[in-house]
């Protein structure tokens, strides 16, 4: 009985690591792998950003994002702009979407260089943690 609880509980605290772990250029799990993450610098007086994610779908099934969230904003949107040109919240098998984000409702000045959190819910994956990492407006790359 012991044993079993033992397993078990390391069972759930490798889960939770999983879940919880840096996705940014890391494939998740659900063949589903996020990368060149990053947001432009904001400052302390903005209460809004857009951050950028480019989704890769591995599996052989499509997949949608169903929605995001972060600590740092009170809400977190497919731009409007995107959704216009069609649903771009669905990622088909084998290939990938830029998506670009609305963060409304910033709570915090967020400096340049700095990583913040950001939940992306898949419908088939799941929730995906990563990491964004902040940048100058001016700044090129990843």
């Amino acid at each position: 009985m012991v044993q079993r609880r033992y397993f078990l509980g390391t069972l759930l605290s490798g889960m939770i690591a999983m879940a919880y772990c840096q996705a940014a250029e890391y494939p998740h799990p659900s063949n589903i792998f996020v990368s060149n993450a990053w947001a432009a610098l904001t400052t302390a007086r903005a209460d809004s950003a857009v951050a950028h994610v480019t989704v890769t779908n591995r599996a052989n099934k499509p997949d949608r994002l169903e929605s995001a969230l972060s600590p740092v904003a009170r809400s977190v949107e497919l731009k409007a702009e995107a959704a216009a040109q069609g649903d771009t919240s669905i990622i088909a098998p084998g290939k990938f979407r830029d998506l670009h984000l609305s963060l409304t409702g910033i709570n915090q000045g967020l400096p340049a260089n700095k990583r913040f959190p950001l939940v992306l819910i898949f419908e088939n994956a799941g929730v995906i943690r990563i990491d964004i990492r902040l940048r100058a407006a001016d700044e090129k790359g990843s």
